[in-house]
């Protein structure tokens, strides 16, 4: 029979405080990153006959609307919510 091997340090785990900050950088680097692959989606000299479709560019240009609404409302919630204001419930 063969022992079992003494496992190494186990790894940090990160606090809440760095998950909810990386957690927002995605969120406010999502509609940039969705801009740009609307615009490279639509280039007819990259892809031709590839490129998207209305209904595809309809849903995609509805997205990033519905996302930078809802970023827009989170980042006019969050000061205010310092002064005890609350526009979103809770």
């Amino acid at each position: 029979m063969s022992e079992a091997r003494p496992r190494g340090p186990a790894a940090p785990r990160p606090d809440r405080a760095h998950v909810r900050l990386v957690a927002l950088l995605n969120g406010l680097l999502l509609p940039v990153i969705l801009l740009f692959l609307l615009l490279l989606s639509n280039d007819r000299c990259l892809l031709g006959d590839f490129r998207n479709s209305r209904l595809r560019n309809a849903l995609g240009w509805g997205t990033l609307v519905l996302v930078s609404a809802t970023i827009a409302a989170l980042l006019v919630s969050l000061p205010l919510s310092l002064f005890g204001i609350n526009l979103l419930g809770g």
